[in-house]
């Protein structure tokens, strides 16, 4: 049976579940396994989740789908998933606690930016200006699943979707210095004024995105996507001839 590759938020506990599973193993198998804190379940959760839309990249044959993609968009308002991360909770008690507590910034990366104050002013400063704001994060791949083509369509998805599905105004987002090449093609501009700084003892790099700054070789078809998107509630790549199973386990080095 073909198998295809769709883009699209998690739509039940048990996607919900695989996608936290797969960040979590994602995360513990790279250079950012700092941020995991370990647990027996094996599920990565934090406070901000619970304002977060939970995208996964799903490789499905039309009966089932494998998770093998996952990054998560925090906003500033409660998650449509809210209530199946409480239950999630419910069911691993010993996770409670990271739902429970709360989160110390309203986006992840204001804890870490170099110049606290002056990030925390032009967030208020688009806020009162009425822009809506995300902050992508936990971007990770299934650590078995390479392909070259895999990292440009996620991020041209997410950026259809963000930009022209929600009609969010700025995307933000943390990254390892080494990643900067790829995101300023894509639009992505320096948040932190040229400083790099430490995001919990890894180096990294701030950037935003709007829609304005996006290359007009992607806008035309950045539109169709975010149709695609608004019709069936998810992107489909147009084949998966780049994805090449790997026979042992890689290092997953793209998290943002």
């Amino acid at each position: 049976m073909t198998k295809s590759i769709v883009f699209r938020q998690a739509s039940n506990l048990l996607e919900l579940k695989s996608l936290l599973k797969l960040r979590y193993h994602g995360y513990l198998n790279s250079q950012c396994a700092s941020l995991i804190e370990h647990n027996k379940h094996q599920i990565d959760l934090d406070a901000y989740d619970l304002r977060s839309l939970h995208f996964g990249l799903f490789q499905t044959d039309g009966l089932r789908a494998q998770p093998i993609g996952y990054v998560r968009l925090i906003q500033d308002e409660m998650s449509p998933v809210a209530p199946l991360l409480w239950q999630l909770a419910f069911m691993y008690p010993e996770l409670r606690p990271k739902l429970e507590e709360k989160a110390p910034t309203l986006f992840p990366f204001m804890q870490y930016h170099p110049d606290q104050e002056q990030a925390a002013y032009q967030i208020a400063q688009a806020k009162a200006e009425g822009k809506k704001m995300l902050e992508a994060s936990r971007f990770v791949f299934d650590p078995s699943i390479r392909s070259r083509g895999l990292l440009g369509f996620v991020t041209e998805a997410t950026l259809s979707i963000v930009f022209f599905g929600l009609s969010y105004h700025q995307l933000m987002l943390v990254c390892n210095p080494s990643h900067c090449r790829f995101y300023t093609r894509v639009g992505f501009q320096f948040f932190d004024e040229g400083l790099q700084s430490d995001y919990q003892d890894l180096p990294a790099r701030f950037m935003v995105n709007q829609a304005s700054q996006l290359p007009e070789q992607y806008k035309k078809r950045m539109i169709t996507l975010a149709c695609q998107y608004d019709q069936y509630g998810g992107i489909r790549r147009p084949d998966n001839s780049g994805l090449i199973k790997s026979a042992s386990a890689q290092k997953v080095n793209k998290a943002a």
